[in-house]
């Protein structure tokens, strides 16, 4: 299991891996989602669907949706960051799906600051919790040796033919980014992860050396080999490259490596130690509360875009107009 961050809606402008780097809070959060994806060995997806995090519980796009029927698993902070909260919450639903199935997992996870080991190791039933050595994510995280990015380039597929299946009812392309929504993201991301098949995921826990040359992976004869659907050479970047530049962002277009990649270094959680995990946990929820409290300024464009879902207010009516009313229930009685 990890997480990555992603920005959603960003065109392929140049600069995009600077702005990933620099995107820790304020209306940037806005542009990006966390997303969390758990793998097994044998190349399923334990029945898991995608974790996304972003920042309005309620976003206005919502109305009229039921939350437990959307392909993802959403949940909310203020900057679209994974929490301790989250994670728990996330890792009791899945231990209690294994205990339906009689089943136990032993779970790989790194030593983020969302992971605190005093609030997962031990906790549940039918999870073991395994910690990668400290450092060591890029070389032994199965999701991070190529599945995440191979999610990153199907996802970027979608967004461009979806872009330029709209531009031209618009002027530019970053007028139809702006009319996205959420809610376009999170289809996406349910449609790139379900394409991410189980052979790439097998040779990514082969190349950590999870896996060796014992657990053979069937294949058939002349199939195309999807490990390869990572190496930066291949059709499917070519036709990344081709949808980029029939975008033509105003800035001018960057390289598809950092279009896929430039979003690699978001931070997804806050960091902490394991001593004070529990302090430092209760400090985000303060100031959580705090950037959500009325007067805090933001960007009116943004905030009408993830308005929470609230009732409507009730209409202030003359003294008159209600006696009036009250006369006309009277004589209906």
């Amino acid at each position: 299991m990890d997480e990555t961050g992603c920005f959603w809606r960003a065109l392929p402008d140049k600069g995009l891996g600077q702005k990933g780097k620099l995107c820790k809070g304020g209306k940037s959060c806005k542009q990006r989602v966390t997303v969390a994806f758990f793998v097994n060995a044998a190349g399923g997806k334990e029945g898991i669907k995608p974790i996304v995090v972003w920042t309005s519980e309620n976003p206005r796009c919502f109305k009229g949706v039921d939350k437990s029927c959307l392909p993802v698993s959403f949940y909310s902070q203020v900057k679209s960051w994974m929490t301790g909260d989250i994670m728990h919450r996330v890792l009791l639903k899945v231990n209690n799906q294994l205990k339906s199935q009689s089943r136990s997992i032993a779970l790989l996870m790194d030593n983020a600051g969302c992971h605190p080991e005093n609030a997962v190791k031990d906790r549940f039933s039918n999870i073991k919790v395994i910690f990668l050595p400290p450092n060591t994510t890029s070389k032994l995280q199965p999701l991070d040796l190529g599945i995440i990015q191979n999610f990153k380039v199907k996802y970027r597929t979608l967004f461009l033919r979806f872009v330029l299946s709209q531009i031209d009812a618009c002027s530019k392309a970053s007028e139809v980014t702006k009319s996205l929504s959420i809610l376009h993201s999170i289809r996406w991301v349910a449609q790139a992860w379900d394409t991410v098949s189980p052979e790439t995921i097998r040779r990514c826990f082969r190349k950590a050396g999870i896996l060796d040359d014992s657990f053979s992976v069937p294949t058939r004869p002349h199939e195309h080999d999807p490990f390869l659907d990572i190496d930066l050479n291949t059709p499917e970047i070519e036709n990344i490259e081709s949808l980029m530049e029939q975008i033509q962002p105003e800035g001018g277009i960057c390289s598809s490596t950092e279009f896929i990649n430039g979003d690699d270094d978001l931070v997804t959680c806050f960091e902490t130690d394991d001593d004070s995990w529990d302090q430092q946990f209760l400090t985000s929820l303060d100031s959580q509360s705090a950037s959500s409290a009325p007067g805090v300024s933001s960007d009116p464009k943004e905030e009408e875009e993830e308005e929470e879902l609230e009732p409507p207010q009730p209409k202030v009516r003359k003294l008159s107009e209600a006696i009036s009313h009250l006369e006309g229930v009277r004589e209906f009685l």
